[in-house]
């Protein structure tokens, strides 16, 4: 009977983007940490994909008591179904107390796979988590709709699941020094699966060749409707050039093929937080706000009463576009 490790605890399911460890899996392992040492119980990171010897040496550094490493020849190939049904034996075989997923396009379909899988339930998008010593459970908080409000949950079923963006848990700390057991493990599970019909994942088509994530940017130049068109985004992007940053927007920019997805920020996009937010045009709704954590917010709107400024450092009340044209 194969070995999988330690039973019970928190598992962290790790996400690997070009063979190497993804961030959004460092932060959802701080998260992890925090919530093992409340709970006092164990921490594992599950990686279902190959990853570089160096990342993974580098993982056992960052606190987590394993890292459990899935192997099969089918693990290659893409197919999303495969990772499942890899992750769906393990989990079972190791009856975890609490999964963590990260919510990224394809975490978020993975997540909900699972949790039907286990028959349990899941938060999604969720802001934090901690433990109640009272109640003797995890409480997993969330934002409300209206932005305003957190929620708080409590899950019934076992194991307890919720899943995290990029940009809201706190990176884990590298140590320094090896501390999590390393355990290989080949899934024969797979030897006689039949998946190869399932959609397979490849690869995310950029748009641009030398497009940067978003989520990593330390200065962003966002838009709203106010820049009215493509033509303010092309402003946007000059501005964003000559400052070193990257252009973000609000989701009607996207709705009105103004921007791409994958700029999009706010509740239903990404969440940032970098060191300058230049909001350009933008009112300043709660939905986008949601995403936006800056060390320093400039709005630039022409409505003096728009909700932006409630946010901002600093706020100038004035045509966005014609402003960034005087400043290039």
């Amino acid at each position: 009977m194969q070995n999988f490790g330690l039973k019970g605890g928190i598992i962290v399911v790790g996400k690997i983007l070009d063979k190497k460890i993804a961030p959004l899996t460092l932060e959802i392992l701080g998260a992890g940490l925090t919530l093992g040492k409340e709970m006092g119980c164990s921490v594992s990171v599950i990686l279902s994909e190959s990853v570089c010897s160096s990342d993974l040496a580098s993982l056992q550094c960052f606190g987590a008591d394993e890292i459990i490493c899935l192997e099969h020849p089918k693990l290659r190939n893409g197919c999303e179904q495969y990772h499942l049904e890899a992750l769906r034996s393990c989990l079972v075989q190791k009856e975890p107390d609490v999964i963590l997923v990260g919510a990224d396009s394809s975490g978020r379909v993975l997540a909900s796979q699972l949790a039907f899988e286990l028959d349990t339930e899941i938060v999604t998008d969720a802001y934090s988590l901690y433990y109640n010593r009272t109640l003797d459970t995890v409480i997993i908080r969330r934002p409300a709709p209206d932005g305003k409000r957190m929620n708080e949950f409590r899950i019934e079923t076992s194991p307890i699941m919720a899943s995290f963006r990029q940009g809201i848990c706190q990176k884990a700390v590298s140590q320094q020094i090896t501390s999590g057991n390393l355990c290989k493990i080949y899934m024969d599970c797979l030897d006689h699966s039949s998946a190869e019909k399932q959609i397979q994942y490849k690869s995310i088509i950029k748009e641009h060749q030398n497009d940067r994530r978003i989520e990593d940017a330390s200065i962003i130049i966002s838009g709203g409707r106010g820049i009215k068109g493509e033509e303010g985004f092309a402003l946007l992007e000059l501005l964003a050039e000559k400052l070193g940053g990257q252009t973000g927007c609000t989701r009607p920019c996207v709705d009105a093929g103004w921007m791409p997805l994958s700029r999009q920020i706010g509740q239903s996009g990404k969440t940032v937080h970098p060191k300058l937010y230049i909001a350009c045009g933008i009112s300043g709704a709660v939905q986008h706000m949601a995403g936006v954590q800056a060390e320093t917010l400039i709005a630039v709107n022409s409505n003096p009463d728009a909700a932006i400024f409630r946010y901002c450092d600093y706020g100038f009340v004035g045509d966005a576009v014609k402003i960034i044209e005087k400043i290039l």
